[in-house]
């Protein structure tokens, strides 16, 4: 994904192997392509981080689960 493109994401979160490792997928949701990066809690957000080099300018974010909001505002996605 280019995220220097992105601007309306979502983002969820999910267990896979009986919860035993875990998934995150972000969606560019005006192109509807997806970002699956394994990791959660805000970890496998870490490359969206590395992107603000690349000035990316995400004006919102939609996610179900609570504990995505700290991840999301700490990165500064």
């Amino acid at each position: 994904m280019d995220f220097r493109r992105v601007k309306y994401i979502a983002i969820d979160e999910f267990a896979v192997s009986k919860g035993h490792q875990y998934m995150t997928v972000v969606m560019d949701l005006e192109r509807n392509e997806p970002y699956v990066k394994k990791g959660k809690d805000g970890a496998s957000l870490r490359e969206l981080e590395g992107n603000q080099e690349a000035k990316v300018k995400i004006k919102a974010v939609a996610m179900i689960w609570s504990c995505l909001y700290k991840s999301v505002t700490d990165h500064r996605v």
